[in-house]
């Protein structure tokens, strides 16, 4: 059983470390897109954003599911990391419609 809570921790590790590289690489495309006048990258930031989305969800469903141990502190710590790396993401979003709007003239959609 105890192999079963390290499973958790490790997912959820897993989880943020992804989210943390996705965002890195999202504020990239979008500091990137700003300097080089480029109106590609601002548009794979937008589409990529759902997928960081997709992944705070899976971290929910680790922290809130019936196998979680370790407390509701170490929940709530985990998901504050999520919804930061989330919001953080969306600020990249932001920045690509902003660089779009720039580069091409035109309202980024959504």
């Amino acid at each position: 059983m105890r192999a079963h809570y390290q499973a958790d921790l490790v997912q959820v590790t897993e989880v943020l470390v992804t989210m943390a590289d996705g965002v890195r690489i999202a504020m990239r495309r979008a500091s990137t897109a700003l300097l080089c006048a480029d109106g590609d990258l601002p548009r794979r930031v937008l589409t990529d954003d759902a997928d960081i989305d997709a992944l705070y969800q899976q971290l929910f469903a680790v922290l809130l599911g019936s196998t979680w141990p370790h407390g509701v502190g170490p929940a709530i710590d985990a998901a504050q990391l999520g919804r930061w790396y989330e919001r953080y993401a969306d600020h990249a979003v932001n920045a690509g419609r902003q660089v779009l709007y720039l580069v091409t003239g035109l309202a980024a959609p959504g």
